[in-house]
């Protein structure tokens, strides 16, 4: 299954269940994909899900996908902020 496949399920599922969720998309410039962020976003979770209370961020990757430094670094700011973060 691709990223794209996978995101795509995920963020269909999640709307089932009643979860507000934010995934942002980059587009491709004269220069590659970028994505237009203000401040520390190189790394940023795919997706981030908030319910009431209760709140999680996900980095997804396929079985071939590698999680980066930058995308390392933001799971663990979350998690150090005491929000669960997973892959």
């Amino acid at each position: 299954m691709s990223e794209t496949d996978l995101l795509n399920a995920v963020m269909d599922l999640a709307e089932l269940w009643g979860w507000r969720r934010i995934h942002l998309r980059p587009a491709l410039t004269k220069h590659g994909y970028r994505t237009s962020v203000q401040g520390d976003g190189a790394g940023f979770p795919d997706i981030l899900f908030l319910r009431r209370n209760s709140q999680f961020v996900v980095e997804l990757k396929s079985a071939k996908g590698v999680v980066t430094v930058e995308q390392e670094a933001w799971l663990d700011a979350f998690r150090a902020a005491g929000v669960d973060a997973f892959v």
